[in-house]
């Protein structure tokens, strides 16, 4: 009896998870795959963001995830903002494009932007990445990172898994890979 019950449990795992895992084609790992595309939709539902900053108000817009971008498990999204104050009313705009690592939080199975650093800063059109000194550099990320990194970017419950073990997160061009194991 105890072996039919196992095989019962055995059984309904390996239908609930066939449904939802595949096999990462290049660790061969088990994983839940995330398309790029779902991760850009679910980023776009909690945009625009206002936040009051030292010097006015930051507000972000328009998130893109364009993908890897030929970093290593990195992902690279673009980001629209509006900084305005006093003494700028009407804001001045511009653009960021960041790289960011992903992390798990296993109690609300949630994935998170971490770490996001900054790659391209474009002010009403001009690219002004190389005048940037290291000190601005670090502020702006920090600003950047306070938000974006405060908001789950995907739910593994969205994938039809309501637990799951993540091993490790491959980032490749089009999809994000959860890789699972203990």
């Amino acid at each position: 009896m105890r072996k039919l019950r196992f095989g019962f449990v055995l059984a309904f795992l390996v239908v609930y998870l066939t449904g939802c895992v595949g096999v990462d084609p290049k660790t061969g790992a088990y994983s839940v795959v995330v398309p790029m595309k779902t991760i850009d939709t679910k980023m776009k539902t909690k945009f625009p963001i206002e936040r009051k900053i030292q010097y006015g108000k930051l507000d972000l817009s328009n998130p893109s995830v364009i993908g890897s971008n030929g970093k290593k498990d990195k992902l690279a999204i673009k980001v629209d903002f509006k900084v305005s104050n006093f003494f700028l009313p009407s804001g001045i705009k511009g653009g960021i494009e960041l790289t960011s690592g992903i992390r798990y939080d296993s109690k609300t199975k949630d994935l998170y932007l971490d770490n996001p650093m900054l790659d391209e800063l474009t002010l009403q059109n001009s690219s002004f990445s190389k005048i940037v000194t290291p000190s601005m550099r670090s502020e702006i990320e920090k600003i950047i990172a306070q938000i974006v990194t405060h908001y789950p970017i995907y739910n593994l419950k969205d994938s039809g898994m309501a637990a799951g073990f993540i091993k490790d997160i491959n980032i490749r061009e089009n999809d994000v890979y959860l890789n699972l194991g203990l």
